[in-house]
This record gives structure tokens, C-alpha cells and sequence, in this order.
């Protein structure tokens, strides 16, 4: 049976991810070229037999950016833009002539861009777990999924069910200069919470 943690196992949890959800924002601040601020940083440890509200967004198309954890421990990594907010980045890092290209390289330069983004931001987090947890771990190549938004949860919690129970946490990157607030959801598996417990001891 997953159990819960201690108060001391939970500070240590969220100081960890917060270490890491900072170094992302500092890796996207580059690329951006905007001050990034870190929010709304939920966590929790479940068993999801009900279908939860990983994201709130609800534009007509999501961007989904998956990232999947390989190595010694297993999760996923989903960092979640609107269409809006997919065009912001457009115009905040590329040309007008990328930006309304039609071309495949055009194509192709507007995808590797938000890939690009995700994989900087995931690998952040994911650096922080293996020096923290002394495990090897590291990100596959990112996948682009666009879908409904009514689709979203849907499409998250499918993913839970292999990972369950499991590790949530989300958290909100804002920044003022162009308005985007990406949701970044981790779906991780059970073993992440021994390592966490044995680092606490370790402390």
C-alpha cells in the first residue's frame, strides 16, 4: 500500500522540485528573454481512480509536450501550452517568415522551437531528481500531441494508470512580457517515493 509522507519527507520532496522547477525557469528565461516567475506549485502522492483536473486550459487546440523519463526510474513529463500562447513563442523567438511559413523547414524550425523548450525545461527537473536521488534518469526526445482541450485530462490520465499509484505535481511558468502561463505536469512512478523517503533519513 503507497504510503503518505511525513512532514519532513514532504519538505524535503517539495524543496527538490522546487530547485528544479527554478533552474527550469532560469534555462527558459533564455530562451525567452523574459523574467520567468514559478506558481501555483501543487504536489501530491495518489492513487487515481478517478479521472482529476491536471490543466484548466481551454482553448479550442492544446499543445501538449511529452517528455518521457527513461533510465533507472520511470515517469512523464507533459508541459501544456494554448494555441495562443504557442503563437506568442512564435513571435517572441523566430521570424515573421518562420512564423507564416508553409514550408517543411518552416514547419519543421516552428516545431524544434517548442521541442526545444520542453526539452531544456523537463531536463531541469530530471537533472535535479538524479542528483538529488543519486539515480540515473534522463528524457527521451519530446513529442507534439495538439488535441481538444476537453480531450487533455483524458489524454494525462490514460498515462497515469501505468504509473499508478504514483507522484503528481504541476506548477504555472508566468511571465508578464508575453503572458504565458504553460502548465508542467509529472506523472512519476512509486519508486520516486523511497528514494525521497531515504533522502529525508540521509538528512
Amino acid at each position: 500500500m503507497i504510503e503518505k509522507f511525513t512532514a519532513q519527507e514532504m519538505a524535503v520532496a517539495v524543496e527538490m522540485i522546487n530547485r528544479g522547477l527554478d533552474r527550469a525557469a532560469v534555462s527558459l528565461k533564455m530562451i525567452l528573454n523574459s523574467a520567468i516567475e514559478v506558481t501555483n506549485v501543487d504536489f501530491e502522492i495518489a492513487v487515481l481512480n478517478d479521472e482529476p483536473q491536471y490543466s484548466s486550459k481551454t482553448d479550442d487546440k492544446i499543445h501538449i509536450l511529452r517528455t518521457e523519463l527513461a533510465g533507472e526510474l520511470k515517469g512523464i513529463c507533459h508541459l501544456i501550452f494554448t494555441s495562443d500562447e504557442v503563437e506568442k513563442i512564435y513571435a517572441k523567438c523566430l521570424p515573421e517568415s518562420v512564423i507564416n511559413g508553409d514550408s517543411e523547414d518552416a514547419q519543421v524550425m516552428r516545431l524544434e522551437l517548442l521541442k526545444e523548450i520542453d526539452n531544456i525545461m523537463a531536463a531541469s527537473v530530471i537533472t535535479e531528481f538524479a542528483n538529488s536521488l543519486n539515480v540515473g534518469i534522463y528524457g527521451n526526445v519530446p513529442s507534439l500531441h495538439i488535441m481538444e482541450a476537453s480531450e487533455v485530462n483524458k489524454y494525462i490520465h490514460a498515462e497515469s494508470v501505468t504509473l499508478s499509484p504514483l507522484i503528481q505535481f504541476s506548477s504555472v511558468f508566468h511571465t508578464d512580457d508575453i503572458d504565458i502561463k504553460s502548465d508542467f505536469i509529472w506523472l512519476l512512478e512509486e519508486e520516486f517515493i523511497q528514494k525521497i523517503k531515504n533522502l529525508a533519513l540521509s538528512k
